[in-house]
Parts: structure tokens; C-alpha cells; sequence
């Protein structure tokens, strides 16, 4: 910012003619009176009028050369003590108004700055407050992230052990359907040798009731044990009871004749 510089002026320009014109005015104010003697064309004092012949002659006739009184001196010492006051004066006026200058110069840079320094804090409080909004939408993120990450965790677990659990079961079935194969074989033999003698039985029951009425109860004991509607043609494993149809085969797990656990069952056809 550029400050126009003010020019003063301290001394006023005051010509010789003006000094000494005014020298009987700065003898009337200070109560000085023009009492110096009269001089003569060869510079030497004329004599006063008041000094009488016979002083005169008394002096052998000799003229006395009086010695002038210098007010011209004393004017000028007048006029410098003047010039000084009024000089004082005007240098303690322009101080005055340098030292206003100053104080009102330094104020307007002071504003500036305050209104400068002040658009500065209001940036950054501003860019402060982005960064805490900015910061806080992180946090959230993060919040969310961790949930996630906590719940895949667990869906991981969960999986995992469904995964395991899934392929225990696998193996113990391999290992029971292993074992039910050799068991099936040996039931199926045994089923086989059942059979015929069931079936030589029933053969010889029709053939010793032959021309006469069949007992009821060994009627109902040849018909299935769950629904007595059906002839029994299912065999179960591991007892070997052949006594349900094969309906009934599918609805029960528990032989009914020695409430032994089914664990298979072979169809076993007699015709």
C-alpha cells in the first residue's frame, strides 16, 4: 500500500527589508525605545544636547568620542528568539501531525491485517470443519466395516462347522453303508433260507387244512403285524422277521414282533 509523502514547509521565506522594517515593532512590543544617539557622517557620536559648553571645554577642548549603544544586537537576538519560538511552534505542530499520521496509518494496517488474519481463521475453521465431517464419515465407514467383518466371521464359523458336521456324517454313512452291504448279503442269504421255510410251512399248513376251514389265528399270525390287511412281504435287518407289507415297511423302524431297531429291509416276493 503506497503513502503519499506530505511535503512541509518549516520556514517561511521572510526577506532582509521585511526584518528590519519590523524592527519597531518588535521594540514596541517587548518596551524597547530607540534611545541610541545620533550619529554623524564619520561614524563618531555627536555630542548630546544636553552636555553643556562648559563640560565641553573642560575637556581641553578635546571632543569626546562616545561609544554607541548596539541595539542593533539586541533586535537581532529579539528576532532570532522569535524566529525560534515561531520555528518550535510549527516543528511541534508537524510533529503533532506526523505522530496523528502515524497512529492513523498504523491503524488502517492494523485493520488490514485483523480483516486479512480474520479471512484466514475463517478458512481454516472451515477447512476444520470438512476434515471433523470427513473424519466422522470415516469412523462410520469403519464402524460398518467391523460390523461386516464380524458377521462374515461368523457366517465363516458357521460353515465351517455345517462343513464339518456335513463331512462326519458323510463318513459315518460311507461306514454304515459299508457295513449294511455285507449285512444286507448275509440277510439276503438268510432271507432266502426263511423263505423257503415259510413258505414250506404255509405249504403244509394249506395242505394239512386241506377240504376244511384255516384256523384264525394262525390266519391273522401270516397277515402283516401293523395293518392285518396284507401278507407280510418285507424282511427286517437285523432280526429277520419277515411281518410287515411293505406300506407298513416305510412307516416303521421297530420290529413289532421284538421291538429290535430296524436297520434295513429286503422285499422279499413268494410267489
Amino acid at each position: 500500500m503506497a503513502v503519499e509523502a506530505q511535503h512541509l514547509h518549516l520556514f517561511e521565506t521572510t526577506s532582509t527589508r521585511e526584518c528590519v522594517g519590523n524592527q519597531s515593532m518588535y521594540n514596541a512590543q517587548m518596551g524597547f525605545f530607540d534611545d541610541s544617539p545620533v550619529f554623524a557622517a564619520d561614524g563618531y557620536a555627536m555630542v548630546d544636547a544636553s552636555t553643556s559648553c562648559v563640560t565641553a571645554s573642560n575637556n581641553g577642548g578635546v571632543s569626546t568620542r562616545k561609544r554607541p549603544r548596539d541595539s542593533t544586537d539586541v533586535t537581532r537576538h529579539m528576532v532570532e528568539y522569535v524566529d525560534n519560538r515561531l520555528v518550535a511552534q510549527h516543528v511541534e505542530r508537524s510533529r503533532a501531525e506526523m505522530m496523528e499520521g502515524r497512529i492513523r496509518f498504523a491503524g488502517h494496517v492494523v485493520a488490514l491485517v485483523n480483516d486479512r488474519v480474520s479471512k484466514r481463521l475463517k478458512a481454516k475453521d472451515e477447512e476444520i470443519e470438512q476434515l471433523k465431517k470427513l473424519n466422522w464419515a470415516l469412523e462410520e465407514k469403519i464402524k460398518t466395516m467391523l460390523t461386516e467383518n464380524q458377521v462374515w466371521q461368523y457366517l465363516a464359523q458357521t460353515n465351517e462347522a455345517t462343513a464339518n458336521a456335513l463331512r462326519a456324517n458323510l463318513e459315518h454313512v460311507l461306514q454304515l453303508q459299508q457295513v449294511g452291504l455285507g449285512e444286507q448279503k448275509l440277510a439276503a442269504d438268510a432271507a432266502a433260507d426263511d423263505a423257503e421255510s415259510c413258505c414250506g410251512d404255509n405249504l403244509e399248513d394249506l395242505v394239512g387244512t386241506s377240504g376244511a376251514t384255516a384256523d384264525p389265528k394262525k390266519k391273522q399270525q401270516q397277515l402283516c403285524r401293523s395293518c392285518s390287511a396284507h401278507e407280510p412281504s418285507v424282511l427286517l435287518l437285523p432280526c429277520r422277521h419277515l411281518c410287515l407289507c411293505t406300506a407298513c415297511a416305510r412307516a416303521t423302524d421297530v420290529c413289532p414282533i421284538c421291538n429290535y431297531v430296524k436297520t434295513g429291509s429286503v422285499n422279499v416276493n413268494l410267489c
